[in-house]
């Protein structure tokens, strides 16, 4: 589907346009470290990576933004551009506070802020170092921002089109292993999607539908997991030896 047909799509009759506060997407390669593969609107889980015993545990999510916007997103990774942290809304968290309420292993989850993560700027292998010292089994970091689609004519001049979409990853933090990667569709800034001071309908869009795949790629996760190994004590380890009156064990 051309850019173009994509905007027809997603915004209807209506006329693209710029977002209200434009802010440059993090490309999902520079959450992951490495270049990915991933179509818009799904998400992968790795086969094989999730450690055993890792299921029931808490969840944290981390939102970053690159620090410097002006740095293009098609920069070479060599040319180093780190992450600050990107808070959440208090509606926003609620939303990721209630992401798994149906899932009986998640036992909590929780949105970061800056009192999770001090030292900034920094980079996602950092932030799921931290979280895992605060007893986040699994860490969700993601990116949301505004992507170039398409150039339009309006009655105004030319105008170039954008699009919100949201990628992110899970990592668990044991290990610092890659779990899952997700990425939403574009969702078509257009003059009719504009919701006030509280933001757009396209980036509401994008947000929710990046959770839906969260959510299905934990259920996924979930379903694959396998029970760690517990190794019990054995009650017979301190039963006496040698000549002597037989007690029970723990008993002297």
């Amino acid at each position: 589907m051309s850019a173009l047909m994509l905007l027809a799509v997603l915004g209807g009759c209506a006329v693209p346009t710029c977002p209200p506060r434009y802010k440059p997407l993090a490309p999902l390669r520079d959450l992951v470290g490495r270049p990915v593969d991933l179509p818009a609107g799904s998400y992968q889980v790795m086969s094989g990576a999730l450690p055993a015993g890792q299921f029931p545990c808490s969840v944290a999510v981390a939102r970053l933004r690159h620090a410097d916007w002006t740095v293009p997103p098609d920069t070479q990774p060599s040319e180093r551009n780190e992450f600050v942290l990107d808070p959440f809304a208090h509606k926003e968290g609620v939303c990721w506070a209630e992401l798994f309420d149906n899932i009986a292993s998640v036992s909590e989850v929780f949105p970061v802020d800056s009192a999770y993560v001090p030292s900034q700027p920094t980079d996602p292998g950092q932030v799921v170092r931290t979280l895992s010292r605060v007893h986040a089994g699994l860490c969700v970091i993601l990116s949301e921002g505004d992507v170039t689609v398409a150039e339009s004519v309006s009655s105004e001049g030319d105008e170039t089109a954008m699009a919100r979409q949201v990628v992110g990853a899970i990592y668990e933090t044991r290990n610092k292993g890659l779990l899952a990667i997700a990425k939403s569709e574009l969702f078509a800034y257009t003059n009719e999607s504009h919701n006030g001071a509280n933001g757009s309908v396209a980036e509401e869009l994008a947000a929710a539908r990046f959770r839906e795949l969260v959510h299905e790629a934990m259920c996924q996760l979930v379903a694959s997991s396998r029970p760690g190994v517990v190794q019990q004590p054995s009650p017979w380890s301190s039963w006496p030896s040698g000549p002597g009156p037989m007690r029970w064990p723990g008993k002297r």
